[in-house]
């Protein structure tokens, strides 16, 4: 026929034939199963063993000649075999083969790429020359790879090209071939990001914000300069529960009379905003709050009901529960039971001992001899000191996170959590600086920009935030109240690994960098934006992960990395007992770890030290 082209040779069609040959091999399978009576065959079979044509008919309630049919059909199809066997009279019995019926995108791709391409192609065509000559798919790849295209996706472009070719093609029809395949891979890979971006504006999700207002900061986070924790849906982070608030509104338009009404306006609250926080929540003051309704209840009732609710809130998430020990500062006497207070601590203490290991106790203390006392029988706790004079009122500790009341007074916080938090790369920064002073001039630069790209963000993420999730409850003594304060969340700066950047700067000639010098100056960095409208602060990054990312990443580029193995966790230095300095300039969050062992040695000189959270296991 004219303008018939010649058929590829025996190498490409040999490819065409082997797919089709597994195509062929799997519609048959495939249409073997077409109803769920035989699936149930095979299934009786794999329980079975074996059986004949009447057991099948008898078991599976259908007529001999149904499972007559359906036994040929699957056996056709190479999933089940037969064989006569001899038992009184002749009998055939059926069996499972073994087989394998796996049907994806991926398992096509792998399997058929493999057979496209284990072929050596043989064809000859007609290069620029003029002359006709074997097909040489490494020459004709060359031309492409040395430009700097993928190896890969020259093969994968190839195996779509090479069916269609055919002895006698020219290398210019091959090329432009092969280049409109390329096309129509690139048209359909922008087609499918562009779709992905218009999602991710439709969602408008911290990563879509942040692009819009400050792209900058996604780029040093995909760099490993800083982190961004959470780019998805507008979510709070360690959010802690206004127990105030419950007593002063309820959650259902009641206000809570008596204990199992008062629990259960806490859990119902934990569930309600588990919609937009993570699971880690704190609850502040439980003996205090919870006094007015225990006055006429027994011990052992008490033990009972409060276990039961710890056991109800464990099932939630994570709790940070306090207890305060001593009359906290921001009471009034006419609503402290110092009495009552006091000993339902100590039953919280005692139960939570043995409770859920969802459930994290923190003991604050407001008595200085409270200090020596021995809280080694709880298997874990935070001890949070409220003496020092720089332990605002009052001090909700939540996880790494650390809340108080200096923002906007005594209801600044109760009903807050962490609305985004950037943590910043310090060994990256020590290593791209020549000395100390360069470090502390480019920390105070991209401390400066992490704060920006807060400030850029605020209005965004607090409309989004307050456009998404429904955050008033009704109240028991008015129309409804805000069971979160959006506009009083907290935007952190969180830094790790100050231990490497001491050595590192040392080894640069820092001698007298110390730990102090370089928190002062992030503190002060942040100060510069005190005015702000939001609510700053700087805290240790202990998450592990995003430790491992920085070095990792470090380690690639920086030689020096490598000496340090990984990055510490945290800021890792300063001692309790040096005065507290890091408790005194984090003051987003920094908690002094030790082990029970640690704790019992400094039990008797806790009282004379300006410590504000330690965490004992």
């Amino acid at each position: 026929m004219v303008g018939e082209q010649p058929q590829a040779n025996g190498a490409v069609s040999n490819g065409i034939s082997a797919k089709a040959e597994v195509l062929t091999d799997i519609a048959k399978k495939v249409k073997a199963l077409d109803n769920p009576v035989k699936l149930n065959i095979l299934s009786s079979l794999v329980e079975s063993g074996s059986l004949s044509i009447t057991d099948i008919a008898k078991k599976l309630s259908i007529n001999f000649s149904t499972a007559h049919k359906y036994l040929e059909q699957l056996q056709a199809a190479g999933l089940v075999t037969s064989r006569q066997i001899s038992d009184n009279r002749l009998k055939r019995m059926f069996f499972v083969k073994d087989f394998c019926i796996e049907l994806s995108p991926k398992n096509l791709f792998q399997n058929f790429s493999a057979i496209n391409h284990e072929h050596n192609v043989a064809f000859k065509l007609f290069n620029e020359h003029g002359k006709l000559v074997d097909f040489d798919e490494d020459k004709f790849a060359q031309k492409y790879t040395k430009r700097g295209m993928p190896r890969g996706t020259v093969i994968l472009a190839l195996q779509e090209v090479l069916p269609q070719a055919y002895d006698g093609i020219t290398l210019l029809e091959l090329r432009d071939m092969f280049r409109r395949t390329l096309e129509k891979k690139s048209e359909n890979i922008s087609t499918v990001i562009s779709q992905i971006d218009a999602d991710l504006q439709h969602k408008r999700t911290f990563q879509h914000i942040i692009h819009m207002a400050h792209p900058s900061a996604l780029q040093k986070h995909m760099s490993g300069e800083i982190f961004i924790q959470n780019l998805r849906s507008p979510r709070l982070q360690n959010f802690v529960f206004g127990l105030d608030r419950i007593n002063i509104h309820g959650t259902t338009g009641k206000v809570p009379k008596t204990l199992a009404e008062f629990f259960k306006d806490i859990l119902y609250l934990a569930n309600y905003v588990s919609s937009f926080t993570e699971p880690v929540f704190g609850i502040d003051g439980l003996n205090h709050y919870a006094a007015k309704f225990v006055k006429n209840l027994e011990k052992n009732q008490l033990v009972k009901e409060f276990t039961a609710f710890l056991e109800e809130l464990a099932k939630l998430g994570r709790f940070y529960v306090s207890v305060e020990l001593g009359k906290p500062r921001y009471v009034e006497d006419a609503e402290y039971d110092a009495k009552t207070s006091e000993e339902l601590g100590k039953i919280l203490l005692n139960i939570m001992a043995k409770a859920n290991q969802n459930i994290y106790p923190i003991v604050k203390i407001w008595d200085k001899k409270r200090l020596r006392d021995d809280f080694s029988f709880l298997p874990r706790f935070y001890l949070v000191n409220m003496l020092p004079k720089w332990q605002t009122d009052n001090v909700s500790i939540v996880g790494e996170s650390r809340f108080d009341y200096s923002w906007r007074g005594l209801y600044g916080t109760g009903k807050v959590g962490e609305m985004q938090n950037i943590a910043v790369n310090l060994p990256r920064l020590a290593l791209k600086s020549k000395n100390t002073e360069e470090f502390m001039k480019n920390l105070e630069l991209l401390i400066s920009e992490c704060i920006e790209c807060h400030l850029n963000m605020m209005e965004l993420t607090v409309g989004e935030f307050l456009r998404k999730h429904k955050t008033l409850l009704p109240s028991g003594t008015r129309g409804h109240w805000r069971i979160v304060a959006a506009s009083d969340c907290s935007y952190a700066v969180s830094i790790a690994g100050l231990n490497e950047v001491l050595e590192i700067l040392r080894k640069k000639g820092g001698k007298n960098i110390d730990p102090n010098t370089v928190l002062k100056h992030c503190l002060s960095s942040m100060k510069v934006r005190d005015a702000t409208p939001i609510r700053l602060v700087l805290r240790e990054d202990c998450d592990e992960t995003i430790t491992k990312r920085f070095y990792e990443l470090d380690s690639r580029s920086f030689p020096e990395a490598k000496s340090s193995k990984q990055y510490s966790v945290g800021v890792a230095c300063g001692d309790f007992e040096e005065g507290g300095h890091c408790h005194k300039l984090l003051l987003g969050g920094h908690v002094h770890k030790m082990s029970k062992q640690e704790y019992l040695k400094a039990l008797t000189k806790l009282d004379k030290t300006e410590f504000g959270c330690i965490f004992v296991k």
